[in-house]
């Protein structure tokens, strides 16, 4: 956990240093955190169940 916020830190930084590469980087970076975040929430749900 602590690894995934320091990792998403740095990229944030790099992404609000380069404004040109954030609107490339952006939108595919927020659509696999979407997805890798409804995994989780899946497979929290499938364990609970």
């Amino acid at each position: 956990m602590g690894k995934r916020s320091v990792v998403l830190k740095r990229g944030l930084s790099a992404l609000a240093a380069s404004p040109d590469i954030t609107t490339a980087v952006a939108a595919p970076i927020s659509r696999m955190v979407f997805l890798f975040s409804v995994m989780v929430f899946l497979t929290r749900k499938l364990k609970v169940s």
